[in-house]
């Protein structure tokens, strides 16, 4: 009974509007409609048949009113990427100065001589070369070891006495703190902690007396990184009761 009263619904409309083109002729001439009216009327006529003719499966598609307003209202979400040259060149700027040591320090200091050091008179001190060693020993009797991924750079030094007689050296009282400058293979300059020990030859705590013409080997040890090759224009950088210099080796 429904689809019935649908058809005839549908027929009646037909009928309109074909009345109303069949009337529009008659003794006059045609009338023509504008393009607002046709639009009008095609877009009726198309309401009405897909309104009462729901056995048709094309053309004919459900829109959920809410979702679609939702969808129009819908904000995009903004991009979180870092625009380039921030967070990029913060880490790379943080991690320039890894490696061998930390950067030398910028600071200006007198020069000196490795004499200053041994403050004695007729007793020489002098530079015999550098050496990168993972593992240190002294008579079989101490060992030294570098921490993992880490080795020391040993400066080698002579201690002779040319006084005549006997003399005494005492780095000990002294209290010198000591810093080894140089530049790695990279080109950039580095300063290496210094490592203190136990070893008797180990000049920060030097402390003996020396026969006339008698010949010490004596060290100082700081602390580098275990695959450290160059080390080109090495300076001992030295602090003594308060005051600083720098000595080129």
């Amino acid at each position: 009974m429904v689809v019935i009263m649908k058809s005839v619904k549908i027929r009646a409309a037909a009928l309109c509007l074909a009345g109303a083109f069949v009337l529009g002729g008659c003794g006059a001439e045609p009338y023509e409609l504008t393009e607002q009216e046709r639009s009008a009327i095609v877009s009726y006529s198309a309401h009405i048949i897909s309104k009462y003719n729901k056995l048709q499966t094309e053309g004919i598609k459900y829109v959920d009113m809410d979702e679609a307003v939702e969808e129009e209202t819908e904000e995009p979400v903004e991009s979180m990427d870092e625009p380039e040259g921030s967070e990029s060149e913060s880490s790379t700027e943080g991690t320039e100065n890894q490696g061998g040591g930390e950067a030398a320090p910028e600071e200006t200091v007198p020069e000196g001589d490795l004499n200053r050091l041994v403050a004695a008179d007729g007793v020489t001190l002098s530079y015999q070369g550098c050496e990168v060693k993972k593992a240190y020993m002294e008579k079989d009797v101490y060992a030294l070891e570098a921490p993992e991924g880490k080795a020391y750079l040993v400066l080698n030094f002579d201690i002779t006495n040319e006084s005549g007689a006997a003399a005494a050296v005492d780095s000990l009282s002294m209290s010198p703190t000591f810093h080894a400058v140089y530049t790695d293979e990279s080109g950039a300059e580095k300063k290496a902690a210094p490592v203190q020990t136990l070893l008797s030859n180990d000049f920060s705590t030097f402390e003996k007396t020396l026969e006339s013409g008698e010949t010490q080997r004596v060290v100082l040890f700081f602390e580098t990184e275990e695959d450290a090759e160059v080390f080109e224009g090495l300076q001992l950088l030295v602090e003594v009761n308060q005051n600083k210099f720098k000595i080129n080796l």
